[in-house]
């Protein structure tokens, strides 16, 4: 019985690399980046909420799309404020952080990352050290603005940064 097993595995191991890729997921990416967009707030707010989006994205495999891996390390960082270990929050905000900032460092000129670094760095506790690039982030948003297509984001932008001005978060 356990031969079997051990024959399986072993070709499973040594043909599987050979299997065909998977096609691409461009639809089902499309609407991962639509629903993620909407829902961003909730997912900080709302466990249930980011559980589902932990979900999508570990099924959607969104290591190559740079804007979708940012997404998916927020929702990270999301998920450790719902975990009650502090450990544990402190592993997912890391983990979400460096997803994030591997997002970035692919394509640094991208304005969503870039915002929504901002949004995180303006609003996660000073003690995590997490708000280095806020100057340079805002600047950069600022400076591209006009360059968002999506106007539902360009708006978001647009009030986000008015109302971390006038708390003083910016």
């Amino acid at each position: 019985m356990r031969a079997w097993w051990w024959r399986c595995a072993l070709v499973v191991f040594f043909l599987g690399p050979l299997a065909p890729a998977a096609p691409a997921q461009a639809p089902q990416d499309g609407a991962l980046l639509h629903d993620i967009r909407q829902a961003i707030g909730n997912v900080f707010t709302e466990e249930e909420v980011c559980d589902r989006f932990v979900e999508r994205f570990e099924r959607a495999g969104v290591q190559r799309d740079p804007l979708l891996l940012g997404y998916q390390g927020a929702v990270r960082m999301a998920r450790g404020r719902h975990a009650f270990d502090p450990l544990s929050r402190l592993v997912h905000f890391n983990g979400g952080k460096a997803m994030l900032e591997k997002a970035i460092a692919s394509d640094r000129s991208n304005t969503e990352l870039r915002f929504l670094r901002l949004t995180i760095q303006v609003n996660v506790p000073a003690f995590l050290g997490y708000d280095g690039n806020k100057a340079e982030d805002l600047a950069l948003v600022e400076g591209r603005l006009h360059e968002v297509k999506d106007p539902v984001v360009r708006d978001r932008i647009v009030r986000f940064i008015a109302a971390s001005r006038a708390s003083g978060k910016l």
